[in-house]
């Protein structure tokens, strides 16, 4: 984990950058952003590759980001469809960017 910021009311903004899982579950990982009490949002997410990702909170308290991703499944222009449930990650690097309470 890397505190990108510390901001004037004791919280950060704080980066962790993870390898993907070996089976991507339904709707997303979790990420786990270490040495932080409390995520209080999510700001953004990439992974190293052509994926899109989106960071959201599944849970309502602790220090966990779920990150759900999706891939190009047609031509430019078709909407994006959520990797398939089992799918190896593990070789994507993913880096996800929160708020939260140090």
């Amino acid at each position: 984990m890397v505190i990108r910021t510390k901001l004037a009311d004791g919280k950060v903004i704080v980066e962790e950058t993870v390898s993907g899982p070996t089976s991507y579950p339904k709707d997303g990982f979790d990420v786990r952003m270490r040495e932080v009490r409390t995520v209080e949002a999510p700001i953004s997410s990439k992974a190293d590759t052509g994926l899109l990702t989106e960071a959201y909170l599944k849970y309502a308290t602790g220090n966990v980001v779920t990150v759900k991703v999706y891939w190009q499944t047609g031509a430019s222009g078709t909407p994006m469809t959520e990797v398939a449930s089992g799918y190896d990650l593990s070789k994507v690097r993913f880096t996800v960017l929160t708020l939260a309470a140090y």
